[in-house]
């Protein structure tokens, strides 16, 4: 037996591959759900069923249903959409789908209550330190310079001011036009606290010591620390 299928080619006939630097890979973790996801919502409308047929499960009757609807109102890309999610649930399953549906969504001015919130552990509640943490940022200048550009918003609110913070435990950020991620800070120890806990350690440490070494009788011992 043998498994054939025509190139893949986009709307001006270019194929897909590496070649030609545009693959989609199946590993998550060099092509992400969201990034597949936005990939296949883009597809014109040339190409979109042919697309439905290749790389969905869905019967004839159903892909004849979404072009019916699609065409009904071509600008809801409802064929596109559907395309988008069929794709990434059969790829990486249902709860992926479901989040970079809600991440799409979102990013466009949907409802971003469907967000799943990611932990973070920043090292202050300034934007920088809040942005390097999520890895939103590959440094501080570069997201200063990215925040004083008008990139970033919190919450929808656009953030100017690189020394800005956000007192919020879970809270959405949007970078530039394509990433948007829903956040939430983990408790966390603050830096006095944390201090004078080291402190406390160290000084218990060195009366652990002190006291498990031989000291002569009325001899006194003078502790620096």
């Amino acid at each position: 037996y043998a498994f054939t299928m025509p190139i893949i080619t986009d709307a001006s006939g270019k194929k897909m591959g590496k070649s030609e630097g545009n693959a989609l890979w199946l590993d998550k973790n060099r092509t992400s759900p969201y990034d597949i996801y936005q990939y296949m919502i883009n597809t014109t409308d040339e190409i979109v069923e042919q697309y439905l047929k290749y790389f969905t499960f869905l019967d004839k009757d159903q892909i004849d249903e979404v072009m019916a609807k699609h065409n009904e109102k071509p600008e809801d890309r409802y064929a596109q959409k559907t395309l988008a999610y069929e794709f990434v649930k059969d790829l990486h399953g249902e709860d992926d789908a479901n989040q970079a549906k809600a991440k799409s969504e979102a990013l466009f001015g949907g409802s971003t209550e469907n967000l799943e919130a990611t932990p973070i552990t920043p090292e202050s509640r300034n934007i920088l330190d809040i942005m390097m943490a999520a890895e939103l940022i590959p440094s501080k200048s570069e997201g200063r310079r990215l925040v004083e550009q008008g990139g970033v918003s919190v919450d929808d609110e656009k953030i100017m001011d690189s020394n800005f913070v956000i007192e919020k435990r879970e809270f959405v950020i949007k970078k530039g036009k394509k990433s948007v991620i829903k956040l939430k800070i983990k408790s966390q120890m603050n830096k006095s606290k944390s201090k004078h806990q080291k402190s406390q350690n160290h000084k218990s440490n060195i009366k652990k010591e002190i006291s498990s070494s031989e000291i002569p009788p009325n001899k006194t011992v003078k502790l620096k620390v």
